[in-house]
């Protein structure tokens, strides 16, 4: 975990102007003209896991149902002529991101992501099912300062975002056969196990909340990803039951590496999902139970669970709910339970456009830390931002979290991190 200084936030230039564009210009300026474009529904893949990857390419065939005018028009029948004449499907979200920490958090940490999704059906028959290539990588850059360094000067034990530090991620290479009219499916090749464990709201700190807690799985002890299988069995549209396994030693999923499977090193599985609609609106709700055996980087074996929770109430208002476990000390946070809602599309100016408020509250893991140091057993954050749609494929966030009892500072109550986001998702 990491430290910053009290200085004024200092924000991109391309975020300043784009904040200072959409507020400029009148409300008529603002509204996003829309109408429909070719309908997706017939091509789109069966979308039963609840987390980021799924997450990624459901929002991106949203979009295409939703297209704008001349050249973001033109862009959307471009990628539904591929998806419905090849089958193929991509995303790439990019993000720009300023924070900084008060009290004393030092200079300002500015992030980028860069994560490229693609999908492809590579056929599609009553005889042989269908056969899909997925592909997923995630970069991580940081300039002037890091996440991991602010957290460390707040004195907390849940990170400030999602990627604390610089890394490079294989998320997936995998194939999957589906067979008996997509009742059942066989995935092989490298997957991560966060797209069992989340929802729409919770799981993508590049589109919705930043806050470690907010936007994955706080006290998961998996890896980021691994080579393995997993069988899915659905017996309808709604409800998925999967059980695998993957290479449990590659933690940090930076490549596609079989080391492991040698000395029999695998992290199990098993995932129950429900995605109904009621009263004409969607819900995700599912179980993951795993076993991370120990390997060289996590010494010590560690048991999760994790239960997400979503439900949109309305066509504006969403409301979520998480909660997970893992025993060992491989992570500051060895529990975890969050609540908070949504407001989409606030003032019918842009799909885009989300309100979004949350609260984790976190029970420290005192193993992780040194036992010399004195540590609170709770520490909690409270997150809200509003996501402001500048055109179909750019918004800009603005974004506040307020740590309440530090956990690694008893003498202080609080502490604040201020965040700016800007996100082009193609």
């Amino acid at each position: 975990m990491n430290k910053i200084q009290n200085k004024d936030l200092i924000l991109t230039p391309a975020l300043a102007l784009a904040c200072a564009a959409v507020f400029s210009f009148p409300a008529s300026a603002q509204t996003v003209i829309v109408e429909e474009t070719v309908s997706v529904m017939e091509i789109e893949p069966q979308l039963t896991n609840t987390g980021r990857q799924s997450t990624r390419l459901s929002n991106a065939m949203t979009r295409l149902e939703k297209g704008t005018l001349d050249v973001e028009k033109s862009y959307n029948d471009f990628k539904s002529m591929l998806a419905k004449d090849y089958g193929l499907q991509f995303s790439l979200d990019v993000s720009m991101m300023g924070q900084k920490g008060v009290p004393n958090g030092g200079k300002t940490a500015t992030q980028s992501i860069y994560a490229p999704t693609i999908s492809w059906q590579m056929f599609n028959n009553d005889t042989f099912g269908s056969g899909t290539i997925n592909a997923s990588y995630t970069a991580v850059r940081y300039w002037g300062n890091t996440a991991a360094n602010i957290g460390d000067k707040l004195f907390v034990a849940n990170p400030i975002n999602d990627f604390t530090t610089e890394s490079n991620s294989f998320d997936q290479l995998s194939y999957t056969q589906t067979m008996f009219d997509n009742k059942l499916s066989v995935t092989v090749g490298q997957f991560p196990l966060y797209d069992f464990d989340g929802t729409q709201y919770d799981s993508n700190q590049q589109t919705n909340f930043i806050n470690y807690a907010l936007s994955q799985n706080a006290s998961e002890t998996y890896p980021i990803a691994g080579l393995g299988a997993y069988i899915q069995f659905n017996p309808n549209s709604e409800w998925s039951f999967t059980v695998g396994m993957q290479n449990a030693r590659n933690v940090s999923g930076q490549t596609l590496s079989g080391k492991g499977w040698g000395d029999k090193r695998f992290t199990t599985f098993g995932s129950i999902s429900y995605t109904p609609t009621i009263n004409g609106q969607s819900g995700q709700y599912s179980v993951m139970v795993y076993n991370q055996p120990n390997v060289v980087t996590q010494p010590e074996n560690s048991v999760g669970w994790s239960v997400n929770m979503s439900q949109n109430i309305t066509e504006k208002w969403g409301v979520f709910m998480r909660a997970n476990a893992a025993t060992g000390d491989a992570m500051p946070i060895s529990q975890s339970y969050v609540v908070g809602g949504v407001l989409n599309d606030p003032m019918n100016r842009n799909p885009l456009d989300q309100i979004g408020l949350a609260m984790a509250y976190n029970k420290v893991s005192k193993t992780f830390f040194d036992a010399a140091t004195p540590m609170r057993r709770f520490e909690s954050v409270v997150e809200g931002f509003w996501n402001i749609g500048i055109t179909q494929f750019f918004s800009v966030a603005p974004d506040v979290q307020l740590y309440i009892h530090p956990a690694s500072k008893t003498s202080r109550n609080f502490g604040t991190v201020f965040s700016l986001r800007g996100t082009f998702s193609f």
